[in-house]
């Protein structure tokens, strides 16, 4: 019994000088439909005894959401692992972390979530304080232009050649109030979106 309490112990010693960084090989994340999926790989050479997966909403306090349980890594060869995270928080950047157990926390990785729900076009912050980042649902075609049109309708703004499906939209002088953002496709199709500036 004191042989092998021994061994776990030289075990996790020999492990305990092995960093965070050296031990994975990568982690990163990347979105897939409505969910978020990590990509862990185990840099060969190293074992490990359960890995801890742990999300914050802003980069400092971090909660547990899921765990990959048993033994996990090889002596020998990099070992791939997918942790899925079913419930992230929409339309807001996400952060991970992992709990190597005995070897202590990885470096924070994140990604700004989007969710679209039935909707076409996104916008937020709304209200728009400074600035929003608007999105287009990817189904559709790039955007081309936009315009900013007060409750009367009289246009305030008009820009073109805006490129891909992200633009951010920036306060400068709209006072305060109700405006729509009107987005135009490549094809010419309009995505109407109304929304504050406080």
């Amino acid at each position: 019994m004191s042989f092998l309490r021994n061994l776990t112990f030289l075990f996790f010693l020999l492990h305990a000088m092995v960093s965070p960084a050296q031990f994975l090989a990568n982690f990163s994340a990347i979105q897939q439909n409505d969910k978020i999926e990590l990509n862990i790989v185990i840099a060969g050479g190293n074992i490990c005894n359960g890995i801890n997966v742990l999300r914050s909403t802003d980069g400092v306090y971090f909660n547990p959401i899921g765990d990959i349980a048993g033994i996990c890594g090889s002596s020998t060869e990099d070992v791939f692992y997918s942790y899925t995270d079913t419930n992230p928080v929409p339309n807001a950047v996400n952060y991970y972390k992992l709990d190597l157990i005995t070897l202590g926390y990885t470096s924070t990785i994140n990604i700004r979530y989007i969710y679209f729900g039935n909707n076409q076009l996104l916008l937020y912050p709304n209200p728009l304080v400074h600035t929003a980042s608007v999105y287009l649902q990817t189904t559709n075609a790039d955007i081309s232009s936009y315009r900013i049109n007060d409750r009367f309708g009289r246009i305030l703004r008009e820009v073109e050649g805006v490129r891909g499906n992200f633009f951010e939209l920036r306060r400068d002088d709209l006072p305060r109030g109700l405006y729509y953002l009107e987005v135009r496709t490549g094809s010419r199709e309009s995505v109407v979106k109304a929304f504050f500036v406080d």
